[in-house]
């Protein structure tokens, strides 16, 4: 907009113009501060309806005239109708104006569809709004379009389109289009346009479009969708079908689709006919709705009804789905046991055991445990009987064997075993659920006291949700003794202490419990074993003065028990219910001994029988001999000096054999109470069988026992013929013995005789020793006188059956004692002798007959013959040079 305000004459002095708007009233409802519309930082003053425009930029004074232009750029309808003045200003005289009214061109700016028979609804698509207009199909619509404020005049025009926007040919009846007076805006204008329509035909979806043309073009454009209402179909409900197990906790999203339908219905979830809400929004899709729920399975919820209903403007209820039947499974809440009796239950006594699952579904099923808890059961898994507790095992007092002492607290280690009972039918329980029943009969024993009867529920479904209740059965019983076992003996070593007890047990508890011997009850013992310190020594000192059977309580004292003490025990306990005794017999053992050797004297090639008597408890005659030869070195060495050695031992029913005939056969018997005996038979008995053997007995009870058994027999005598005994020598004056070793049964006689040359020492002269006179002489007839210290002493020595040794002791050596001297060896059968040289000191001589006698990989076992001695201690060298070292070992002779 450009105006000019020309003045004449411009005044004088000159005058000022300036512009003003004077706007309509209904422009200003509430006064507020404008920005002018040209480019100015300058704001006019609002007052009332007018406002000022400053001049000071644009007032011009030329040829008399004075001018004012005012430009506006981009003018808006908010001027339109309005009058711009022109005044002058000037210090005389009155001000002069002159006004213009403004008509400004200007479309509107909005378009306002309604329906004058039906309310108009709204609708989201893509997250704009649309207006949608709902009836049945071929009815009749009658939309209004009114246009906002304009100027001077649009054009409204209907257009009816299908889906894909293309014109449809339906009828459209224009009823008026007509210009009005605006009301709220001075001198501006608005069309409106009235038509009635026919609703298009089901399944069909259209669009009426009110269009505003404007100097040629179409500047707005107002749409209603065209809904035909029609209802929807029954919806579906997917995600669970009628019936189908639901469990407990389970979250399952189920979905409600409805088909067709206008407009879309909405759609509601229903439990027993009771609205729950949804915490899912409804979906809309081609051709339908969708509406999803999340179910959380509950065990209240079972047996319900579920369903959802569709609701739109087509008919007056709802449209609903099919009804679902809601099956949860839920576990056993709980689990009741019971007894068909009351406590105590007497022994023998049938009972009945009553076990009630819980409501649960599916039905939950039984299975019966039994736990072997009772105090009994578990002493008798331990140990079957009672045993008795000695002093050594107490460590200065005797604990007693019981496990019943303490409260009746349950025992963590029972044993348990599965039970088979009786299934009850169920019956209906809360939440459409259903109770299980079972019975266990048991006829409970006085050891199943203190049991524990244990029932498990659970349905198929829900396996590791156990439920589990139990019952302790309480027994009633006359006194038993646990500790007890019918034959059996109670053994106890003799000299031993201890405790015995078998553990009387009843319920109710046993009142009175007796000891006795032979029907009288025993003495009360002076000490509490339990308590007593044997570590002091004036206690202890009082208790060894004991001896035999005592009662303290319920035990069974033992104080330095005798054999003489092995005797039947009774013990008698009573309760309420009865009395109970029981008898056992105490077995005082101690270890075996032999009482008798009977040595064998048999002829060569008979059987020699030796026999071994003993006595022991336990007297098990074929476990307890054992019989040895004992044998000496069978290389030679001065054989009275020879440790003997043993052979393996030869037991009872033991046999040995030579060339495959019977040598050795061992016998063993019982012969009454606890004595035994054994015998050693020897087949073909010979030289080499005589000698020693040994009896041992050993019935397990230390310490073992043995003794030497002696083989005799008659055989010729056999002189041991050794180097090292065929010279002696020792220094004047020291005493020296002639050794003659000779084999030979029975004791056999022996003559010394002395061959050495008479004085002239042409002739040999021999003597004989006189043993009377302790000299000898040329005839043993002729009396003589024995000195006080005999200068010759002659002895016999039996070293064991079948081995002697006949010594010549000649005291303080000389050289007169120098020469031969022979040992002649007569029996009843033959005779043997041997020479030894006596001769002066000297070297010894060199041993001979050096050999090998076994080897292994780190050592040699050698042996060699020794020569004479040279009347001195002899020391032996044994090296090896071979070996690639030098190995020396030093073997001194003993004084021997």
């Amino acid at each position: 907009l450009r105006a000019e305000c020309i003045a004449t004459p411009p005044g004088y002095p000159v005058g000022a113009l300036f512009w003003r708007w004077h706007f309509h009233h209904s422009v200003y409802q509430t006064p507020k501060s404008h920005i002018l519309p040209f480019h100015s930082k300058d704001f006019g003053q609002v007052i009332s309806a007018i406002e000022d425009v400053p001049t000071s930029f644009y007032d011009t004074y030329t040829n008399g005239e004075l001018k004012a232009v005012l430009n506006i750029p981009n003018i808006n309808r908010r001027y339109h109708g309005a009058n711009l003045s022109c005044e002058t200003a000037h210090d005389t005289g009155v001000s002069k104006r002159v006004d213009v009214n403004i008509k400004i061109q200007f479309p509107p700016q909005n378009l306002t569809i309604t329906l004058k028979n039906n309310q108009l609804s709204t609708g989201l698509v893509n997250r704009r709004t649309e207006l949608i207009a709902y009836a049945e199909e071929n009815a009749k619509l009658n939309f209004v379009c009114t246009t906002d404020e304009m100027y001077p005049d649009a054009k409204l025009k209907w257009v009816l389109h299908t889906e894909d926007r293309a014109v449809a040919t339906s009828d459209i009846e224009i009823v008026r289009d007509e210009i009005k007076t605006s009301t709220r805006k001075p001198e501006a204008f608005i069309r409106e346009s009235e038509v009635i329509i026919k609703m298009l035909k089901r399944n069909q979806y259209g669009y009426l479009d009110c269009q505003m043309w404007y100097e040629g073009t179409n500047h707005l454009v107002q749409t209603v969708r065209l809904g035909i209402i029609y209802p929807p179909d029954p919806p579906i409900i997917k995600g669970l079908v009628n019936g189908e197990p639901l469990r407990s906790g389970e979250s399952r999203r189920l979905t409600c689709e409805c088909l067709n339908g206008h407009p879309p219905p909405r759609l509601q979830w229903m439990k027993n006919d009771q609205p729950i809400a949804s915490t899912f929004t409804q979906r809309n899709f081609r051709g339908g709705v969708s509406l999803d729920l999340e179910l959380i399975g509950k065990m209240e919820d079972n047996g319900a009804t579920l369903r959802c209903v569709a609701m739109n403007q087509a008919q007056n209820g709802v449209v609903k789905s099919a009804n679902i039947a809601l099956n949860m499974y839920f576990p056993v809440t709980e689990v009741k046991v019971s007894i068909n009796r009351e406590s105590p239950i007497l022994a023998e006594n049938e009972i009945e055991v009553n076990c009630e699952a819980g409501s649960a579904n599916p039905p939950a099923s039984i299975q019966w445990r039994y736990f072997h808890c009772s105090r009994i059961k578990q002493y008798m898994r331990r140990a079957d009987h009672s045993t008795i507790m000695l002093t050594s095992q107490a460590k200065g007092s005797l604990p007693t064997g019981s496990i019943l002492t303490g409260s009746d607290e349950l025992a963590q280690d029972c044993e348990m075993d599965e039970r088979t009972g009786i299934d009850d039918p169920t019956i209906n329980g809360s939440y459409g659920g259903f109770i299980s029943r079972g019975r266990l009969i048991l006829r409970p024993q006085w050891r199943d006291h203190l049991d524990i009867v244990t029932c498990l529920v659970s349905n198929s479904v829900y396996n590791h949700l156990t439920k589990q209740s139990e019952v302790q059965l309480n027994v009633s019983f006359t006194p038993h003794f646990i500790g007890f076992q019918p034959g059996h003996v109670h053994t106890i070593l003799e000299g031993s202490s201890g405790t015995l007890d078998l553990i009387p047990y009843g319920n109710p508890k046993c009142e009175k419990i007796v000891w006795m011997r032979e029907g009288r009850p025993l003495p009360t013992s002076k000490f509490d074993p339990r308590t007593v310190d044997l570590k002091k020594p004036s206690i202890l000192r009082q208790v060894s003065k004991l001896s035999g059977l005592y009662q303290f309580d319920e035990l069974l004292v033992i104080w330095n028990i005798k054999r003489i003490h092995t005797t039947n025990v009774t013990i008698q306990a009573e309760n309420n219910l009865g009395k109970t005794q029981a008898t056992f017999l105490l077995n005082v053992t101690f270890p075996a001994q032999i009482t008798r050797v009977k040595d064998a004297n048999v002829s060569l090639n008979e059987m020699a029988i030796l026999e071994c008597l003993a006595n022991g408890n336990p007297s098990y005659a074929e476990s307890v001999f054992q019989w040895n030869r004992r044998l000496y070195p069978g290389w030679d060495i001065e054989a009275d000096k020879a440790p003997g050695f043993e052979t393996s031992s030869l037991g009872c029913n033991g046999v040995t054999r030579v060339n495959g005939n019977v040598k050795h056969l061992v016998k063993c018997e019982n012969i009454g109470g606890y004595n035994m005996r054994s015998q050693l038979q020897v087949y073909n008995v010979t030289r080499d069988d005589v000698g020693l053997y040994v009896c041992k007995v050993n019935n397990g009870i230390f310490p073992s026992h043995q003794s030497d058994a002696k083989l005799f027999s008659v055989f010729a005598p056999e002189i041991v013929k050794q180097p090292k005994f065929a010279k002696v020598a020792a220094p004047f004056g020291k005493n020296v013995d002639l050794q003659c070793f000779v084999r030979v049964e029975p004791e056999p006689k022996v003559v010394w005789q002395l061959n050495r040359r008479d004085h002239e020492g042409s002739t040999t002269v021999v003597r004989v020793l006189d043993s009377e006179c302790g000299s000898f002489v040329a005839d043993l007839g002729v009396p003589c006188i024995r000195a006080a210290r005999p200068k010759f002493v002659s002895s016999m020595k039996k070293i064991r059956p079948g081995y002697y040794s006949a010594i010549l002791r000649i005291n303080g050596i000389h050289v007169t004692d120098f020469g031969k001297y022979t040992c002649k060896i007569s029996s009843k059968m033959e005779k043997d002798q041997f020479d030894i040289q006596v001769t002066g000191t000297g070297p010894a001589e060199v041993p001979f007959n050096l050999r090998l006698l076994n080897a292994s990989a780190n050592s040699l076992k050698i042996a060699w013959g020794q020569g004479f001695n040279g009347g001195h201690k002899q020391t032996f060298t044994v090296s090896a040079p071979r070996l690639g070292f030098l190995s020396l070992c030093f073997i001194k002779e003993d004084e021997s």
